[in-house]
């Protein structure tokens, strides 16, 4: 009974971990189009900028600052947004390490539960 509950445990995690890593985004479509568009319209000049900036439109700090530089803000205002942005990415991605790291153990344990089993079984 506890392999199985185990097992399931295991993979519900890791799905969900894996889910949240990979494919849960905090940014929005909306926002990715944004900031595309604000490093377009201000990288203009430079290509090489512009390309760079455009890779990483889909990371919360990036869109931050680019919403930041869009709307005038100062510096300091800036900086506290784009700090707000990337603290929400590191949790977000330490909860999903967290479930992937449940998953793993949930699974480890379903294992070490089977090999126990059959060495009792054996003995």
């Amino acid at each position: 009974m506890r392999l199985i509950i185990f097992t399931i445990l295991g993979i519900a995690l890791l799905a969900f971990g894996f889910y949240m890593q990979f494919a849960g985004s905090s940014v929005t479509a909306a926002q990715k189009l944004r900031c595309e568009e604000t490093v377009r319209n201000v990288y203009a000049d430079s290509e090489e900028a512009r390309n760079l900036f455009l890779s990483r439109c889909g990371e919360p700090g990036v869109i931050a600052m680019m919403e930041a530089r869009a709307n005038g803000m100062g510096a300091e205002e800036a900086a506290q947004s784009i700090g707000s942005a990337n603290r929400g990415s590191i949790l977000s991605d330490l909860i999903s390490y967290a479930l992937i790291g449940g998953g793993i153990g949930a699974i480890g344990a379903a294992c070490a539960s089977a090999i126990r089993g059959k060495k009792r079984a054996g003995a």
